[in-house]
């Protein structure tokens, strides 16, 4: 039989950590309508009416960039050639969509390419890949932790100073390491956190994950710039409060270490809400790592910094594809 004390102090501590994750979600949807975002994706039909030819086919297809005014609609139509999926065959149509709109008519817009394409002639859909994704998503959520950070460090504050905001002691732990060994420690967690991401990345890609998911980048250069702070900064106060110094932590004084470390590291993952098993993996990966430079320093500096550097390696690898 489970002992109701263990079991309150595990809902304690899930139950923080989802509550600040739920409300940055909502501050950060908020946003996310006025955001505007990128989306890119290539769509393989089958040739539905093969009577139809493709210069018909596409002024079929254009129709749709009229129907949205103020939006940044592109469908491109080619045939489709020795480069098609094997499961649609050279004698398929390529949809090239590029769409820069906001945040929440990108799947209506979707949708409506899709039924375009049938009302052209074209069949069903037989493959399909989003190259690249909207990161108004990433900025949003992001906002919405940015602006629980600053909440989160005057709580830390509070508490370090013998006060209890809302009952609940915001900071009762302590570091092994000094605030030079934590920055230092952090550096170099980060620079771990990097390498083994690409490495379980390139692992899993190698023993048949599928790559073609969506990669997200900022839609504009200021949009890029606006990442900077929220990413390496905002962003990993709140993630590393909330699943490392508070729910690491009361984990790890009921369950063993390893069990803390994997319920925490899989809590980190779905807040991310990845789409597919290579950003299971990837996400994976950085919790998993953050979570040991958390044991190994207490020290919530060295995992933010860690964690604000992984995020800086990421936005200087897509700058280039942005500016």
């Amino acid at each position: 039989m489970l002992d109701k004390e263990w079991l309150k102090k595990l809902a304690g501590a899930f139950g923080l950590a989802w509550f600040c994750v739920v409300v940055a979600m909502i501050l950060g949807s908020l946003s996310a309508v006025v955001l505007p975002y990128k989306f890119e994706f290539s769509t393989y039909f089958v040739r539905g009416d093969t009577d139809i030819s493709l210069d018909e086919v596409r002024n079929r297809i254009s129709d749709s960039e009229r129907r949205y005014p103020g939006i940044d609609l592109a469908v491109t139509v080619l045939e489709g050639d020795a480069g098609a999926p094997s499961e649609c065959g050279t004698a398929s149509v390529l949809l090239n969509t590029s769409i820069h709109a906001r945040f929440w008519r990108g799947r209506d817009i979707d949708d409506a390419i899709i039924r375009r394409a049938h009302e052209a002639g074209l069949g069903a859909v037989c493959s399909r890949t989003s190259a690249i994704t909207s990161s108004s998503g990433t900025l949003s959520v992001s906002a919405g932790q940015s602006v629980i950070a600053p909440v989160i460090l005057v709580l830390i504050w509070r508490s370090r100073r013998g006060g209890r905001p809302f009952r609940v002691n915001w900071s009762d732990w302590s570091p092994n390491v000094s605030l030079r060994g934590a920055l230092s420690w952090g550096v170099a967690g980060g620079a771990v956190v990097s390498l083994a991401v690409l490495a379980s990345g390139s692992i899993a890609v190698a023993v048949g994950v599928s790559k073609d998911v969506p990669v997200l980048l900022p839609a504009t250069t200021p949009e890029l710039l606006a990442l900077v702070p929220l990413m390496v900064i905002g962003a990993p106060i709140f993630e590393e409060f909330v699943f490392r110094a508070w729910l690491l932590e009361r984990l790890g004084r009921d369950l063993p270490a390893w069990a803390a470390l994997v319920l925490s590291t899989g809590a980190f993952v779905a807040a991310h809400l990845p789409q597919s098993i290579l950003e299971w993996v990837v996400l994976f990966t950085a919790g998993l790592v953050l979570g040991l430079l958390w044991w190994r320093t207490r020290s919530l500096i060295a995992c933010i910094v860690a964690h604000g550097f992984y995020n800086a390696v990421v936005l200087a690898s897509v700058w280039p594809q942005v500016v």
